[in-house]
């Protein structure tokens, strides 16, 4: 079965995101396309854990991406189903910031992270990983 993102390059039109879990334990920034305002789509996933915790997700090149607070080491790692993803979430508050895609140079950040998104204004693209797992 084929995980794969199709990510696009960066571009100069890129802006700075900041955000980080609930107890600020774990801060982060990106570079990425911009989202906030419906420009481009989001990932709404509905296998079991994404259903549950509502995840929604903007998918981007892991060099994109820096922790300013906390380490990754830090983070609790869970993965299940076929575990081609990791999810990183914070061991105190429990708040799920990212996940990586086993083999790929691939990050997607949880958007409900992200400091001062309005999810009323999000281009939400459905995405079908139930019949993935």
């Amino acid at each position: 079965m084929d995980f794969s993102f199709k990510l696009p390059e960066r571009s100069p039109d890129d802006r700075e995101y900041t955000g980080g879990c609930h107890c600020k334990r774990f801060r982060y920034r990106f570079h990425w396309r911009p989202f906030h305002d419906g420009t481009h789509e989001i990932s709404a996933c509905n296998c079991s854990v994404c259903s549950m915790k509502g995840m929604a997700f903007t998918h981007m090149h892991t060099d994109a991406f820096a922790l300013t607070a906390g380490t990754r080491e830090e983070l609790t790692e869970y993965r299940f189903g076929r575990r081609v993803f990791a999810r990183f979430f914070c061991p105190t508050c429990g708040v799920e910031i990212f996940e990586t895609k086993e083999d790929e140079d691939m990050l997607g950040v949880n958007v409900r992270t992200v400091d001062g998104v309005d999810m009323e204004k999000l281009r939400i693209k459905p995405f079908d990983g139930a019949t993935l797992w």
